[in-house]
Parts: C-alpha cells; structure tokens; sequence
C-alpha cells in the first residue's frame, strides 16, 4: 500500500490523517455504504472529504500507541491477546464485505489502545497490499517481539514461518489453539488452588482459622511436631538453662552496636564522616517523596565510598559532559531525574512512570508523577540525530509550548524545551 500520500493534519479537537486521491481512482461504493450502516470496532472511524474537485478519506486518530512506537517485551498471554487482534481483520473482514487486501499494514499507522488494534482501511483500488506483503508485516512483528515466559512458543512460531506454507487461517488458527491452551492451563492451575481451601457459605474461598493458627505455631525440629509459641521460653529453660539464654541475648547485642558504629564512621577509617552524616539527613528528609536528591554512582555504591548529591551532580552538567543530554530546568513535585543521558546504545530510550503491572521504561519517572503515562514517550536517535515522539500520551507532550502530534517524530535541537504534561509539568533543556 502506498503510505507516501498519507498526511497528518491536527486541530484543537482531534489529530487526523488524511489520504488524497488522485484521479483516475475507482471507489468500492458498497464498502463506503456497508461502513455508514455497521462499522467494525477494528478501524480507525473516517469521513469522505471532496473540497474543490479534491477527494479524500479523512481518518480520526484514536488515543493510542502505534504499532511501530509499542511495548515489543509481552508476555505470552499478551502477545496472543495482541497478534490474535492484528490477525481478527484479515480473517473475518469479510463479514463488513471488506478486502482485507485495503488494510494498511505499515506499522507506523496501526494503533494499539490497551489489548485493542485498531487499522486503516482505505476503500479505493489503488491502496492496496499483496498476501506476501502482509504476511511479511505479520512475520516482522513476531521478530520484533521478546516473549519473557514461554522460549519455547517462540521457537515454535519461528519455525511455522520457516516451513515457507504460510498462510493467514492457518496462522491465526495456531493462535487460536495456544490461546485455547493457555486457558485451559490457567484454569487447571486455579482449579487445584481452589481445591486445597475450603469454602465458605458465601462461595469464597479463605483458609480456615485452624490453617492460620497450625501455620503460625512452631515447630519440634527434634521430633518433627508443631508446639505452642507460648511454650517456647520453657523449652530454652530446659535445653540451655536461664543463664544460657541470658548469655545469648547478650551476645548478640554487641554485634548490632557494632554494626551501628561503624555505619556512622563511615568507610576507610571515617574519612568521609562528614559527607555521610549530611546524606543521612538529606536522604531522611527526602524518604517518601520519591525524590533523587541524594544517590550513588555504581561503582561507588558498590565499594562503599563517597557518595555525590544532585545538587554536585546538577552544577558539574557541563563539566562531565560525555554527550547529548535533556537537563531538568523544572518540576513541581520533587524526585524528576536531574538529567536524561541521550548517548544510549540502543536506538531508542522509552520516558514513563513506574508501574508495577509493566516493563519499567528505560527513563522511570517516580510513582507521584500520576500525570506522566507508564510509556508517555521515547526518544529515538538515526543517524546520529534525535528524535521525540509522544506515545499517545493522555496528557501531552511539548516542544517549545507546541503540543505534538502522538505517533510522529520531532527532531531535538540545541536549546529546546521539552514539557511532559499540561499540567504539573516537567521542563528539559535540550543539549546537543
């Protein structure tokens, strides 16, 4: 399918891409009619625009990620929820009278919202992609993808696509069959959970107090039994005698005293005594704010020695400057990282918020920042130049006070300001 005509357009209400027509095109009336009477939840909503004897399709962007700019580390169960979803159009298209040939298949214009897909489909004859290009598409996104639990599903689908018969039922069957045994699994796992706790009158099922009381009680190593806990200073009388157990309690008390010592002298004779009772202050009155105020280089944490503030880190920018970096110039709510290093190996760094049901993004954005999404951007670099793209981001992304339009790159130059969200926000300076 031919991509190079489509075009971005955005307003204060929505973000659009449109797609021009150039004459002699040949419209499918009856799919254009079919749509305006039931439309898939699969594609992306459109109008047909005609504008001084120019006709297009204009699309309304749904608030989501493109394909291209997606989380590629799943797990098996949301990779099948995934690809089962990129697949669905292609095999029951046909139900809309659609020719799933019309699907546009470039990544950068299939969007991904939760477990959601949603696709382009342009009804004119000349948009159109072959078999081989499609199944090149759905070949790509499999090698794309890291599946963290199940190496064993990934082999198996890396040899399907090697065996050269492929074909689109008989891939999403093989879909179909994993995700039908994936359920099975899930439902056998809870099955005999369930099966060991007895249930309750309401349905539910909860350890009884017997279980809670049997697990907290101790246990006779000598005789293998379990005892009461109100027996145990008894047993210590007569095994060690009360002098003994005195003696242990003693015992051990200098050992934490010591402990605490040293831990306040600091490393290599109390060298740096000064600079580590400073960092405890600091790091106490910044504990539960998610602030980075005080942190370690690795090698330091490591050996235990001098640690650095952000407030060195923050002054010394220019002068331990080993490349391009994004330099914090303001935030509201404290622990924003001081400073974002662009001189990755990779081609890309994903800016988001820590979350627990996620990958943490390579550049992680404390808890309290509520407002900057768990993948809200990432930055790309080609060719030795820099790129920023918001990810579908439900609060925006700025450059220079200009909101940016989700999906699409903006190339960073010296001096300019990125803002994350419109509210609360957070302000780098570029430098390159």
């Amino acid at each position: 399918m031919d991509t190079k005509r489509f075009e971005m357009q955005n307003s204060l209400e929505a973000n659009y891409l449109c797609v021009n027509l150039k004459p002699p095109f040949q419209l499918d009336q009856i799919v254009i009619r079919v749509l305006k009477e039931n439309f898939p939840e699969f594609l992306v909503p459109y109008q047909l625009k005609i504008i001084d004897d120019q006709v297009s399709f204009q699309y309304e962007l749904v608030n989501g990620v493109a394909l291209e700019y997606s989380n590629m580390i799943l797990s098996k169960d949301l990779f099948i929820k995934m690809y089962k979803n990129l697949l669905m159009p292609f095999i029951e298209g046909g139900d809309w009278f659609l020719d799933y040939h019309h699907l546009c298949v470039d990544p950068r214009y299939i969007y991904l919202n939760k477990s959601k897909v949603y696709f382009i489909y342009v009804p004119e004859e000349s948009f159109k992609s072959t078999d081989q290009e499609i199944i090149s598409f759905l070949k790509k996104i499999f090698e794309d993808v890291t599946i963290t639990d199940d190496k064993d599903f990934q082999i198996k689908l890396y040899k399907y696509f090697a065996n050269g018969n492929v074909t689109l039922s008989g891939l999403y069957q093989l879909i179909l069959e994993e995700a039908k045994a994936a359920l099975i699994l899930d439902s056998n796992k809870e099955f005999i959970k369930q099966k060991k706790m007895p249930q309750t009158q309401e349905g539910k099922w909860v350890k009884t107090d017997k279980q809670e009381e049997e697990k907290k009680q101790p246990v006779d190593i000598a005789k293998g039994e379990k005892v009461l806990e109100s027996n145990n200073d008894k047993i210590m009388d007569v095994l060690f005698g009360e002098k003994k157990k005195k003696d242990k309690n003693k015992k051990n008390k200098p050992k934490v005293e010591e402990k605490i010592s040293k831990k306040k002298e600091g490393g290599l004779g109390g060298l740096f005594k000064k600079k580590k009772e400073k960092v405890q202050v600091v790091a106490e009155e910044l504990k539960g704010t998610g602030a980075i105020g005080t942190f370690y280089k690795q090698e330091e944490k490591e050996s235990g020695l001098q640690p650095y503030t952000e407030e060195t880190e923050i002054a010394n920018l220019e002068e331990n400057y080993l490349g391009p970096y994004l330099e914090l110039v303001y935030s509201e709510i404290p622990g924003a990282p001081a400073k974002i290093e662009l001189n990755f190996q990779g081609k890309f760094i994903v800016i988001g918020r820590v979350s627990n049901n996620e990958v943490r993004p390579d550049i992680a954005f404390p808890g309290e920042f509520k407002r900057i999404g768990r993948r809200h951007a990432r930055i790309e670099k080609k060719e030795g130049e820099y790129y920023l793209i918001d990810l579908g981001s439900v609060n925006h992304t700025f450059i220079n006070g200009k909101i940016l339009v989700p999906n699409q790159p903006y190339h960073l130059c010296h001096g300019m300001e990125i803002q994350f969200t419109e509210s609360k926000p957070v302000r780098y300076r570029v430098h390159n």
